[in-house]
C-alpha cells in the first residue's frame, strides 16, 4: 500500500540537524523593512524544508528563497522585503501599521526545532 505524502517527511524528521539563523541586517525604509538573514546547517545531515516566517503573519513578505534544502555544513543568505503598512489591503483584519520592533523572525525545518528572533535587535 502506498502512503499518502509528504513522502520524505518521516525520513527527514528522523535525521535531526542543528541549524542556526543570524540576522545580518535589517533596515526600515518608509513602509518596508529590508532584511538579510544567514541560515547555516551545522551538522552532517541535510535540513529540509528551511522555512522562514515573520510574525505577526498579516504583513506581506517577499523572500528571495524559502522552504529550501540546506545540505550538510552549508549556509545560505536570504533576503526579505516586509510591507509594514497594510492599510486598505486587508479589510478583514485591518492591522495597524507595524514598525520593525513589532516583528519576529522564525526559522524551522521538519528535522529542526527552529529559532526565533525579535527584529527590534537588528
Amino acid at each position: 500500500m502506498v502512503k499518502p505524502g509528504p513522502w520524505l517527511k518521516t525520513e527527514v524528521e528522523a535525521a535531526l540537524t542543528e541549524t542556526t539563523a543570524e540576522i545580518l541586517g535589517g533596515a526600515q525604509e518608509a513602509t518596508e523593512v529590508r532584511l538579510r538573514v544567514r541560515v547555516e546547517n551545522n551538522v552532517s545531515k541535510a535540513a529540509y524544508p528551511i522555512r522562514l516566517t515573520i510574525e505577526p503573519d498579516w504583513n506581506s513578505i517577499l523572500w528571495t528563497d524559502n522552504y529550501f534544502w540546506l545540505d550538510p555544513v552549508e549556509s545560505a543568505i536570504v533576503q526579505a522585503t516586509i510591507r509594514l503598512d497594510m492599510t486598505g489591503l486587508d479589510s478583514l483584519l485591518n492591522p495597524k501599521v507595524a514598525v520593525i520592533s513589532d516583528l519576529k523572525l522564525k526559522m524551522s525545518a521538519w528535522n529542526e526545532g527552529g529559532e526565533s528572533f525579535s527584529l527590534g535587535k537588528t
